[in-house]
């Protein structure tokens, strides 16, 4: 599996009293080159495919009694901020 290019670290969004809203707000890093654009921007046009895919690997792993893993605690935390 191949390293993740894009900027790596805390992201968040926010939103302003006017509902301007910003995807993405990176912590500790004020410049973001070309490169790394390109990659978030990949890693946001596939973010709905990829957690119907992690929802999937979830659903699977607690059908076969693996649902205690932390792993798979946090990949629900992780759908859970996601979606709500």
């Amino acid at each position: 599996m191949s390293e993740f290019k894009g900027t790596k670290g805390k992201w968040t969004t926010s939103a302003d009293e006017k509902h301007n809203f910003s995807i993405v707000k990176v912590f500790g890093n004020t410049h973001i080159n070309e490169e790394e654009q390109h990659f978030n921007l990949k890693l946001i046009a596939h973010a709905p495919e990829l957690l119907e895919m992690v929802k999937l690997l979830v659903d699977r792993l607690e059908e076969n009694g693996f649902g205690k893993f932390n792993s798979v605690s946090r990949a629900k935390e992780l759908i859970k901020s996601a979606t709500e």
